[in-house]
């Protein structure tokens, strides 16, 4: 591994963040490996432990490390999963694509009405009728993606009463708006932020 060098006139903690990503999106360090300590990292990019300690802490809120008191840092299990930018790809998919097994729990559908964003996002009137589906993802039984899917009434037709009595129907999504709707996904607008499931057991 190439030593790597940080640039005094960029905050050093984003940089530091930046590098760490990479170096584990490209395998270097692999999921559930051991993660270098705050001591190697000061040592190797020749900077103060406050730094280190602000980076990790991002690294660790955004879900790419786990930090055990007494034991070490992790990589995250479910760190290597990633989305090629050009391609629309279903979540289950998205998690094989990460080499775990995929599962999926729709909890949820309910009938609201479009917001500012959905109206934008979607091309339709303010207070247009819109389904909003909420599902989580699991990979290998872990909870992995949690989401929030908002369609249209009119694009479910005649499977309206359907969708919200069973909204498990609608696995796989794209599967089931082309079969069942006639409607072709070619494009994908999504909001994406990491989280924390914190535990309360």
């Amino acid at each position: 591994m190439a030593n790597q060098k940080l640039v005094r006139s960029v905050p050093l903690n984003a940089q530091l963040q930046d590098i760490l990503k990479s170096r584990i999106r490209d395998g270097i360090y692999p999921p559930e490996s051991n993660f270098p300590s705050e001591k190697e990292l000061v040592n190797e990019f020749n900077i103060s432990r406050a730094t280190v300690r602000s980076a990790l802490a991002v690294l660790e809120t955004e879900g790419h490390i786990v930090r055990r008191h007494g034991v070490g840092t992790y990589v995250s299990k479910l760190s290597v999963i990633k989305n090629p930018i050009n391609r629309v790809m279903e979540f289950s998919e998205l998690i094989s694509s990460g080499g775990y097994k995929p599962g999926v729990h729709v909890y949820q559908a309910c009938v609201v009405e479009a917001d500012d964003i959905l109206e934008s996002g979607l091309s339709i009137e303010r207070g247009s009728e819109i389904v909003r589906l909420h599902k989580m993802f699991t990979a290998d039984d872990i909870p992995a993606i949690i989401v929030s899917t908002s369609i249209p009434s009119w694009v479910l037709g005649e499977s309206y009463s359907e969708v919200i009595e069973h909204p498990e129907i609608t696995e796989p999504l794209f599967d089931f708006l082309e079969n069942k709707c006639g409607e072709r996904i070619e494009k994908m607008v999504a909001s994406v932020w990491p989280d924390r499931i914190q535990n309360s057991g």
